[in-house]
């Protein structure tokens, strides 16, 4: 089976997107905080009454926090589509599954994957991700296949070849 498609930074956004929301330790993490949070805030409001400079002492880090991530992000998405990861990152794709291995081209790369290295299978809304490490994916657009037998031929092949 041979798949042509352009890949583009909103499929990368999507794994990224899927795999970040995925991770248990994310998620505990998260609730964590938020648990955390609320103790400190009922605490320092039972301690000394309900105070808006108390609000603001809890409240203010979490958006610096937060701001502090927005920007990491928006430097890490500029440079996932300048220079010269954006022909590694984003452009057309080929790849061609047989029954012994995955051959994925881009402008720049021409590599084989046997179907050993496959260690995970995901599927988005967007698109599917055949994981080759534990934050390393093959994404494969949906929209790459012609037509939705094409896509379960693909699905099939998939779950005989990759062992999850």
């Amino acid at each position: 089976m041979k798949l042509e498609f352009e890949q583009t930074i909103e499929h990368i956004r999507d794994l990224q997107k899927n795999h970040f929301l995925k991770n248990k330790w994310i998620k505990r993490f998260g609730i964590f905080f938020v648990i955390m949070l609320a103790l400190n805030l009922y605490g320092l409001s039972v301690r000394e009454g309900f105070k808006m400079e108390t609000l603001i002492s809890i409240i203010l880090p979490v958006f610096i926090m937060g701001g502090i991530w927005y920007l990491i992000l928006k430097y890490g998405n500029k440079q996932m589509v300048s220079g010269k990861n954006k022909d590694l990152l984003t452009g057309p794709r080929v790849v061609e599954f047989s029954d012994v291995k995955i051959n994925y081209k881009t402008k720049i790369i021409d590599t084989n994957y046997q179907w050993e290295a496959v260690t995970n299978f995901k599927e988005s809304d967007l698109c599917f991700y055949l994981y080759t490490g534990s934050n390393q994916a093959l994404i494969i657009p949906k929209s790459a296949f012609k037509d939705d037998q094409q896509q379960k031929e693909f699905e099939d092949l998939i779950k005989n070849k990759v062992k999850i």
